[in-house]
């Protein structure tokens, strides 16, 4: 399969990179079109870096394009030669070395006939903080100013769901003529784990800010086992944008 440039793609990504760099942190790898990856996504075990690009970092943030259960770029550098041009859902293992929260503004990433496919691989070990995206498909030009709209609210001190979901539904609400012809709405969606001590509830990481935000939880959920008496479970949301 073949990805051309995404339009908006740059404006949706360098919005979020360059308003939390102008709020303090520490800008690390602005990469686009040609220049963007697939293997800096991927996980050593299919001939992946992540661990020295999205592994890297805190937040890492893509917007582009995708399709269900995977994103997609313009050219070629897999690691082993599967799903060429693509990340799928069963080449990722993300929050391992650094990363904890993950964001892809791309159409369908997140289908829920995937979710449980997301969160075995992508969640594997209880990394992960969050991983966000859509359920659906996304008007290009609604990705324009995302990432900004998006940084601002964690910036005021929003949880990362509220954050994500007041964003999407302000920014993403597709045209009443385009709903009337696709007989559809935008959907954005995240997957988040949940850390319980016996039956009572410890952590929820949907409500997770940035640090210095009021509510930074810091450790991952991994820290929580079950020796001790913890359990960790990954849920799914969704919302209809708009």
């Amino acid at each position: 399969m073949n990805y051309d440039d995404a339009p908006y793609a740059d404006d949706c990504a360098e919005g979020f990179y360059y308003t939390l760099g102008n709020a303090g942190w520490k800008l690390s790898f602005n990469y686009g079109d040609a220049l963007a990856w697939e293997s800096d996504f991927e996980k050593s075990s299919v001939g992946g870096s992540d661990r020295y690009f999205v592994d890297d970092v805190d937040f890492a943030f893509f917007a582009g394009h995708g399709d269900s259960g995977k994103i997609g770029f313009s050219t070629n550098y897999d690691g082993d030669g599967n799903y060429e041009k693509q990340v799928h859902y069963s080449e990722v293992k993300w929050g391992d070395r650094d990363l904890e929260w993950m964001t892809l503004v791309t159409c369908d990433t997140l289908d829920p006939d995937y979710k449980e496919e997301w969160i075995a691989h992508a969640c594997a070990g209880n990394h992960l903080h969050a991983l966000l995206g859509f359920k659906t498909k996304i008007e290009p030009s609604d990705a324009k100013v995302l990432g900004t709209t998006f940084a601002d609210y964690l910036l005021d001190g929003k949880g990362i769901k509220d954050a994500w979901k007041t964003a999407t539904k302000e920014k993403c609400d597709l045209p009443w003529w385009k709903e009337l012809i696709c007989n559809c709405k935008t959907e954005a969606a995240i997957i988040y784990p949940r850390v319980y001590f016996e039956t009572y509830l410890i952590h929820n990481y949907a409500e997770e800010t940035l640090p210095n935000q009021g509510n930074y939880i810091g450790t991952d959920p991994s820290y929580y086992t079950a020796e001790n008496g913890y359990s960790v479970a990954y849920y799914y949301e969704s919302w209809v944008c708009g």
